[in-house]
């Protein structure tokens, strides 16, 4: 197997390659004008002549503002997936899989419970833009395709989660902005475990369209913040109020059948990281 992979110097774009011992040629923006080629096999490099069989599409700028750079939002987050599926009926491709996002779900981010709430931000209405897309044209054109909606990520080369801004904030004395109080629940994934639960999904027979990639398990923020000031006294808090849904945690259901070996411990992770030694269990709260 041979798979295309957009993103691919991302964090989560690293840690597919690294998880993945299919071939996998790296699509990232400096590439997409030799697209056909790379979906060929066609260009120089280290290519092979092989052609690929298998889109997995992880890119997304997050740096583009619909507020600031509308048609930047466009070009780099629609056209993409629009030129992804157009290269894909063109090469005969079979598989793609969409990385997408846990804020399709909107305000009642809870993918255990079936909602008709439209994303709130325009990064998850992108996202369920693209996932409509991608449905239709696959189902047209006979192209097996899964979407993973992929809950908060940490870990690896973390540039966006709230570990990741709260660790910053202690190494640079700089305060940490809280949102909301800290009151929301928040499902948080190992990019690791989310990288082998897509390369799994990528490249086996199975039925679903869309799954989510997330432990099932939530944590409130409140308590993380709570559990680094315990241990870093001179953090300070700012507060901020944001939209955002109170709740956000993934059905693990069809995940566990991917990664019956479960996930990386939160928990574990926080005191290696930043030497919290007792981030309460109370505070997670399982799926049912």
């Amino acid at each position: 197997m041979k798979i295309l992979l957009s993103g691919a110097k991302g964090n989560l774009g690293r840690a597919i390659m690294a998880q993945s011992d299919f071939e996998i040629v790296e699509l990232n923006r400096e590439d997409w004008t030799d697209l056909d080629g790379l979906c060929s096999g066609a260009s120089g490099g280290n290519r092979n002549g092989r052609p690929v069989n298998t889109i997995i599409h992880g890119a997304y700028d997050l740096t583009a503002r619909v507020d600031s750079d509308p048609e930047s939002v466009v070009q780099s987050n629609i056209m993409t997936t629009a030129r992804l599926l157009t290269a894909a009926k063109r090469h005969g491709i079979s598989r793609f899989c969409y990385v997408s996002t846990c804020a399709v779900y909107g305000e009642d981010a809870d993918g255990r419970q079936v909602t008709n709430q439209p994303p709130a931000t325009p990064y998850g209405k992108i996202k369920k833009l693209n996932e409509m897309m991608i449905d239709s044209f696959c189902a047209a054109n006979k192209i097996e395709h899964v979407t993973c909606r992929v809950f908060n990520l940490y870990g690896g080369d973390d540039r966006f989660s709230i570990l990741h801004h709260l660790g910053e904030a202690i190494r640079s004395d700089r305060p940490f902005i809280l949102n909301n109080g800290g009151q929301e629940w928040r499902d948080f994934i190992h990019v690791n475990d989310a990288a082998r639960a897509i390369v799994s999904l990528a490249t086996l027979d199975q039925a679903w369209k869309e799954i989510d990639v997330g432990t099932g398990e939530a944590v409130q923020i409140a308590d993380i913040v709570s559990a680094m000031q315990r241990v870093n006294p001179a953090l300070r808090i700012t507060h901020a109020l944001r939209p955002g849904p109170k709740y956000s945690c993934a059905n693990p259901g069809r995940i566990a059948k991917i990664l019956p070996a479960g996930f990386i411990s939160l928990p574990a992770y926080l005191t290696q990281h930043f030497q919290i030694p007792d981030l309460i269990p109370a505070s997670f709260e399982h799926s049912a």
